[in-house]
């Protein structure tokens, strides 16, 4: 009798144990990281919670793995440049869409950004286009709430403006409605050589009925000219938009990404740590704390889940060419890739089945 009684009472421990070890993993995936947490340590923590360890130092959220694929874009850039044809550079930023945290949904959406742009490519004249996509994850949740205490710059305004804009066209109101989404975008470099077919460019850009509906969210501007009162020349402008484009990361200052949501979208623009910190802690009074206080929650730090599902969708990106840079979009007038068209109808055939939302993966 004893003996059964403590064969029950074992089952019983070892159900209970599974449950609060279950609990405790919940918990760990949706909380974020203490203030000047290393970018390092978040991916370890995150990518142990889920099995993903393996991935730790294969994407470009590992700083070696950055720096050889920024060198490799630099090197792209100015071969392009030295070719003997005029050329008139343009660099283009295009806002394709929000999805929630589902590692398929944004996977199709970009195959779906990809086709489109080389569709864009290929019909237009005397353009060139090299680029990469872009997952940030970002915190809609966290806009409202500081827009509420304080006042936005421009910049702000725009992204929170143009992020529930492109929520609207989510499917279900609780996905509309989700605390944090993926934005799906792309920073490139276009030339041609003329200014009448970059306008036909941008103008044909502008006919897609998925970038036609918000402001601003396609730009086509010119290079910058200067840097903290210095000029600056074509080849420092292509080696800082490599160093920029292949971050991986959410946020960027000090030439560093990090795991941070970006409240805006002029941050690439900050030249140095203080003036990042003085953008970002002058908020509202939580904020103001937090920078006073060591050891407790960065509300702007992306949480386990997120930072995961962020590697992962880079990782894929990156797999989907044998050299790793699947995550890049290179495309040229009048060629039109075969392997792109069948590669994008395929995601739009495929199911949403898979297991990839936090909650999914929690239950």
């Amino acid at each position: 009798m004893n003996s059964t009684i403590n064969k029950e009472f074992r089952k019983k421990m070892k159900k209970n144990s599974q449950v609060t070890v279950e609990g405790i993993r919940k918990e760990l995936m949706s909380s974020r990281f203490i203030i000047q947490s290393h970018n390092k340590e978040k991916l370890r923590k995150s990518l142990s919670l889920t099995n993903d360890l393996y991935l730790l130092d294969k994407t470009l959220l590992n700083p070696q793995i950055h720096k050889i694929h920024s060198k490799s874009l630099y090197e792209r850039f100015i071969k392009h440049k030295e070719t003997k044809s005029k050329k008139i550079y343009k660099f283009l930023t295009l806002l394709h869409s929000v999805e929630i945290l589902n590692e398929q949904r944004i996977l199709d959406s970009i195959e779906e950004m990809r086709y489109q742009i080389h569709k864009v490519v290929s019909e237009s004249k005397s353009i060139w286009c090299l680029g990469s996509i872009e997952v940030e994850v970002v915190s809609l949740g966290m806009m409202r709430k500081i827009r509420e205490e304080d006042k936005f710059s421009d910049s702000e305004h725009r992204k929170l403006d143009v992020l529930e804009k492109l929520s609207k066209r989510l499917r279900k109101k609780k996905e509309r409605e989700s605390e944090s989404l993926v934005l799906i975008h792309f920073h490139g470099i276009v030339t041609s050589s003329s200014d009448y077919n970059l306008e036909r460019f941008n103008y044909l850009l502008r006919l897609n009925p998925t970038w036609n509906k918000i402001p601003r969210q396609i730009e086509l501007k010119n290079l910058s000219t200067s840097f903290q009162g210095s000029s600056k020349s074509l080849n420092e402008n292509l080696k800082h938009i490599s160093t920029y484009i292949t971050k991986g990361g959410n946020d960027w200052y000090g030439n560093k990404s990090y795991l941070r949501y970006k409240i805006g979208f002029d941050n690439e623009s900050y030249d140095s740590e203080d003036s990042w910190i003085k953008k970002n802690w002058r908020r509202n009074e939580i904020l103001k704390k937090e920078q006073r206080e060591e050891g407790i929650e960065d509300v702007l730090s992306l949480n386990r889940f997120e930072i995961s599902l962020l590697t992962n969708v880079i990782h894929k990106l990156m797999c989907q060419r044998r050299d790793k840079k699947g995550y890049l979009i290179h495309s040229k007038s009048g060629k039109y890739s075969k392997d792109i068209y069948q590669n994008y109808i395929k995601s739009q055939q495929k199911s949403n089945k898979l297991p990839t939302t936090l909650s999914d993966f929690l239950n």
